[in-house]
């Protein structure tokens, strides 16, 4: 790509350009890792995490810059194996994406409680879902169009969970059930397929990345 990029001089205009590269900088990251995820060439590191603490943690960090009260009902006994970061980006992405949607003089409810094997974790908008437990989800969505939604069911996929999103009349709900114990999925006969597919997946996401980056680079003055 044959550009010219001028480089302003100005101490706030240089703020938000280094600020831009920050974002874009992560956002290429992120592409990348889910590429690794769809071809299964992304490893998982699982620890034992007391995963009511952990959703606290992301609430009150959440709280700093929101607008929307947030309500939490969490059960602390809750012990679960995962990976760390992956899972707190997770539950992170879904409370502000039920946040952006809510208004200011409404709550978000928070619940984490522990039902038979499976650690369940909701967060609605939704007054009715707020101390619902049944299982009888409903209007499950397969595929969610922004991307860091995207991610964040990558990452309950690679630890064997099942996620469930849904709006009704303008309220909305994501549910995830994620195995107390983590289990890895082996399969032998598919490893030389998986390695080639990863390979060729990564490197065109990688490219399509490095297009976005020369792209933001040359349209950003």
């Amino acid at each position: 790509i044959n550009s010219q990029i001028e480089i302003s001089t100005n101490k706030g205009d240089r703020e938000l350009f280094d600020g831009k590269i920050r974002t874009l900088d992560s956002y290429i990251k992120e592409v990348i890792e889910w590429s690794k995820m769809e071809a299964g060439a992304l490893e998982i590191y699982p620890d034992e995490v007391e995963f009511g603490y952990l959703v606290e943690a992301v609430v009150k960090d959440i709280n700093k810059d929101s607008r929307v009260k947030i309500e939490t009902k969490l059960d602390m006994n809750v012990e679960a194996e995962m990976d760390l970061s992956r899972i707190v980006k997770a539950v992170a992405i879904f409370i502000s994406h039920i946040v952006s949607k809510t208004d200011s003089s409404e709550v978000v409810y928070v619940h984490v409680k522990q039902l038979d094997q499976q650690v369940l974790f909701k967060v609605t908008n939704n007054e009715d879902e707020r101390n619902q437990d049944s299982r009888k989800y409903k209007n499950k969505v397969k595929e969610l169009a922004e991307f860091d939604l995207l991610l964040a069911t990558s990452y309950l996929k690679m630890h064997n969970a099942k996620h469930w999103y849904y709006n009704e009349e303008g309220k909305s709900t994501h549910i995830f059930e994620m195995p107390l114990k983590y289990k890895e999925k082996k399969n032998k006969k598919d490893e030389v397929k998986k390695d080639k597919k990863a390979k060729k997946v990564f490197l065109v996401t990688a490219s399509i990345a490095l297009i976005i980056y020369f792209y933001f680079l040359t349209n950003s003055y």
